[in-house]
């Protein structure tokens, strides 16, 4: 009798065990299909940190966190307001989970240059996914400050220690800063050599630098943008602008540095470009901290992919763009959880 109760207990013992493991498993599997749904139970807060306010790229933003919104109902992620180099550093030290940058702030991230305090490494920041491509650089000067000097180009200025006024853009906007200096530089300028020529440097949004310019109170303004772009065909309205042509060595330098492509604006984009006029464009990428958990990640690609005819919807040069753009991260690398969910969709192979 003591034997059968003995090994009722072991049969008794061995079924628990066998339970508990299958339970462990199941549990297991649950998680992990959570993950991969995107744990539709949760939400995505926090903050996007991006650009000044006002814009396309404000646009764009809050675009970003209605996708949010419209994929996990509940979410409460905003669009911050700032400067990129600036949210990138929000982002890196855990403050903010998000943030939208070019490849030029992160190229110059990862290099650690100004006003970067370290080198980034690729462990810092991680791409979720390319939310816009082909905004083309032009360089906008005015015409009449041509005439009234009977000059061509920021050569003779250089050479004649003109007096130039020009915008450097926000402090920490270093797309529209870094290409006016790099213009500038090719030329032997410097911001500093500007203003010690009788001219001025100011650190205006696009939107104030474009009025500016109108008002013929600037001289050069460097903007990105899709073409033919409604601010310039506005200025151009009220006076005579030119497209400066960035020479074609400068363009190469900018593209192996910075990560940027080519791209050739037509004749006939406006009614003062009589010539095709080669030039870069800029990407922006949504990227995601060290901080920001792999969960938030997963879910931000799912929503980047499910709602992204709302993004086509956002602005008319949008709506050419295909999901297939969300993989692209360079200059830095795809976050893994991102990566796992376009695997998961199809976006990338396994």
């Amino acid at each position: 009798m003591a034997g059968v109760v003995n090994q009722l207990g072991g049969q008794l013992a061995a079924m628990r065990s066998v339970m508990l493991r299958c339970l462990t498993g199941l549990l297991l599997i649950a998680f992990q299909s959570a993950f991969a749904a995107g744990d539709d139970k949760q939400t995505i807060d926090g903050a996007i940190a991006g650009y000044s306010a006002g814009g396309m790229i404000s646009v764009l933003g809050e675009g970003l966190t209605a996708m949010v919104r419209a994929e996990y109902p509940g979410s409460s992620l905003t669009y911050e307001p700032g400067n990129p180099a600036g949210g990138l550093v929000k982002m890196v030290a855990g403050k903010r989970p998000f943030s939208l940058q070019t490849s030029l702030e992160l190229a110059m991230a990862i290099a650690g240059d100004r006003p970067f305090r370290r080198a980034y490494t690729l462990d810092d920041v991680y791409a979720v996914g390319q939310v816009v491509d082909g905004m083309a650089v032009q360089v906008i000067i005015r015409a009449g400050f041509l005439r009234d000097h009977g000059i061509t180009g920021i050569q003779e200025v250089a050479d004649r220690q003109l007096p130039l006024r020009v915008s450097a853009n926000l402090r920490g906007n270093l797309l529209a800063q870094v290409i006016t200096e790099r213009i500038l530089n090719y030329y032997g300028l410097d911001f500093d050599q500007v203003v010690a020529q009788g001219g001025e440097v100011v650190y205006l949004p696009t939107r104030a630098s474009s009025d500016m310019i109108r008002n013929r109170k600037l001289d050069m303004v460097v903007t990105a943008s899709f073409t033919p772009s409604s601010r310039l065909i506005e200025i151009a309205t009220a006076t005579d602008i030119e497209l400066l042509r960035m020479p074609a060595d400068l363009i190469t330098e900018l593209c192996d540095e910075f990560g940027f492509k080519r791209v050739t604006i037509p004749a006939g984009t406006y009614d003062f470009l009589d010539a095709d006029l080669p030039t870069l464009t800029a990407a922006f990428l949504l990227t995601a901290g060290p901080e920001t958990s792999s969960a938030d990640v997963y879910k931000m690609a799912r929503a980047l992919h499910r709602q992204f005819d709302r993004l086509r919807g956002l602005h008319p040069a949008f709506a050419n763009f295909a999901p297939e753009m969300l993989v692209n991260a360079r200059p830095i690398r795809l976050h893994p959880a991102a990566a796992d969910y376009y695997r998961d969709a199809g976006l990338l192979a396994h």
